[in-house]
C-alpha cells in the first residue's frame, strides 16, 4: 500500500525536486525556532528532568508542547533517512571523500591568532560546537549516529518519559529511566545541529566549498582562480602555472621586472605593459597558492592525486624537469614542506609582499623622479625568488607522487 512513508513520486524534474522532497517537511519543522532556541530548551529540559529539585521558572515551565515539537523533528528526520535509502539519494558536496593534506601545517605549529582559519566551521559563527569537521561537511552522518542510539520508537518513548518527569517532582535518573540524561541532550542538540547544516544545504546546496574557510571572510585570494563553486585546489593552480613557465624563464622575467623597479630610467617595454601585469598577476597567485597548501588542512582526496585532479588537465605539459635551485639550501631542496613552512612564518602577512610587488609594478612602468625604496626591491627580489623555487621542488615532487605511492 502507499503510505507517506513509502510514497516516491515516479520521477523528478531535477536535483532540486529531489531536495525538496527529501528535506521540505523537516525543514518546515526545524524553522519553528532558531537552532540557539531548540538548544536552550533541551538544556532547559534536561535540568528540569534530572534533577528532583531545580530553579522555580523551569519547574513552572509547561515542556509538553516543546517534547511534542522535538518528537516530530525525530519522526521527520527517521523519515528522511528511509526516503534517501530509496531514493538512493547522493550529492556530490555530501559525497565527497576528504583526506588530510600531507604538506599542511600542524595544528601546534599553527599560531592561536591563525588556528580560526583552518576551521570549516567558522562560518556557521560558533553555532556549530557538538558536530565533528566530518560530520559537519555531511550530516547525514550525525542523522545515523542519532538513531545507532536508540532506534525511532524508543527515541519516542524516551521523549514521552522525558514529558512525563517535566511535570514531576523526581529526576528520571531516581525512577531508572534515562541514566545518562546529559548523554541524550548532547545527542538531540547533536540532531538540531544537524538539522541547522540540512537547512543551509537546502537554501543553497554548495554550501560545502572544500577550504572555503580559507577565504570566505579574509578575502586573502585576490589572483587565484576558483577551480570549484567557492574552493581553490592549490596543487591544481601551481601546476597549471608551471604549464606556462619554466622556472628559469619564470626568475628571468622577474629579474628584469625588478631591474625596470629599481632602475628609474627603465621602462618594462617587453611586449606592452599587459605582458608585466600577467606576471604581476603569476607572482600574486605563487604567494596566494603557497598559503593555501600550508593552510587547507582536509582535502578532497582527488585534488591529491595528479592524475584525477581535474579530468581537462593535462598533465604531462607540466615542467617537472630538473631546474637549478640557486635560491635554496641543500637541506631546504630535501625538504620542500618545511621550506615552504619557514618561508610563511619569516612572511606571516604575506599581503605586505603583495603591496610590494603593486608598488614595484608602479615604477617599473614610469620614470617620475618619485621617492622608493631600492632596498626593500631587492629583498622583495630575494624573497619572491625563494618562493619560486620552493614552490617548484615542491611541485615537482607532487606531480611526480613520492607521498602518495608514485615511482
Amino acid at each position: 500500500m502507499n503510505t507517506d512513508f513509502n510514497f516516491l513520486p515516479d520521477s523528478f524534474e531535477d536535483e532540486r525536486d529531489k531536495i525538496d522532497y527529501l528535506f521540505c517537511y523537516l525543514r518546515r519543522l526545524y524553522r519553528q525556532h532558531s537552532l540557539v532556541e531548540w538548544k536552550k530548551g533541551i538544556e532547559e529540559l534536561a535540568q528540569v528532568v534530572s534533577n528532583n529539585y531545580c530553579e522555580s521558572h523551569l519547574v513552572e515551565q509547561d515542556f509538553l508542547p516543546f517534547v511534542s515539537e522535538i518528537k516530530k523533528i525525530i519522526e521527520e528526520a527517521w523519515c528522511v533517512l528511509q526516503k534517501r535509502n530509496r531514493m538512493e539519494f547522493k550529492h556530490e558536496y555530501l559525497g565527497i571523500e576528504w583526506k588530510q593534506n600531507p604538506y599542511a601545517l600542524k595544528k601546534k605549529n599553527i599560531s592561536e591568532d591563525h588556528q580560526y582559519r583552518t576551521s570549516f566551521k567558522r562560518q556557521f559563527q560558533n553555532k556549530i560546537t557538538m558536530i565533528n569537521e566530518y560530520e559537519c561537511r555531511d550530516f547525514f552522518l550525525v542523522f545515523d549516529d542519532f538513531f545507532n542510539q536508540l532506534d525511532v520508537i524508543n527515541w519516542l518513548k524516551l521523549m514521552d518519559k522525558w514529558a512525563e518527569f517535566s511535570v514531576r517532582g523526581k529526576g528520571l535518573i531516581s525512577e531508572c529511566y534515562d541514566y545518562t540524561p546529559n548523554e541524550t541532550s548532547r545527542h538531540l542538540q547533536r540532531l538540531f545541529e544537524a538539522c541547522y547544516l540540512m537547512d543551509d544545504f537546502v537554501f543553497c546546496p554548495r554550501f560545502y566549498p572544500p577550504n572555503s574557510e580559507l577565504f570566505r571572510i579574509d578575502y586573502m585570494m585576490l589572483n587565484c582562480y576558483s577551480e570549484t563553486f567557492n574552493g581553490y585546489n592549490p596543487f591544481l593552480l601551481l601546476a597549471y602555472l608551471f604549464t606556462e613557465y619554466e622556472l628559469s624563464e619564470l626568475k628571468n622575467s622577474f629579474s628584469y621586472w625588478m631591474y625596470c623597479a629599481k632602475i628609474q630610467t627603465e621602462v618594462y617595454k617587453n611586449d606592452e605593459p599587459a605582458t608585466l601585469l600577467g606576471l604581476y598577476k603569476d607572482i600574486g597567485q605563487l604567494l596566494e597558492i603557497g598559503w593555501l597548501i600550508l593552510y587547507t588542512k582536509d582535502m578532497p582526496e582527488h585534488w591529491l592525486d595528479p592524475a584525477r585532479m581535474d579530468s581537462d588537465f593535462d598533465m604531462t605539459k607540466v615542467n617537472i624537469k630538473e631546474e637549478v635551485l640557486t635560491f635554496l639550501s641543500r637541506e631546504e631542496q630535501c625538504n620542500p614542506r618545511k621550506s615552504l613552512h619557514n618561508f610563511y612564518k619569516a612572511n606571516s602577512w604575506f599581503h605586505y609582499q603583495r603591496m610590494t610587488l603593486e608598488d614595484a609594478l608602479f615604477y617599473a612602468l614610469q620614470t617620475k623622479n618619485l621617492y622608493y625604496n631600492i632596498e626593500r626591491f631587492e629583498k622583495l627580489e630575494s624573497s619572491i625568488n625563494k618562493l619560486m623555487e620552493i614552490l617548484y621542488a615542491l611541485n615537482r615532487e607532487f606531480m611526480n607522487s613520492i607521498l602518495f605511492g608514485g615511482k
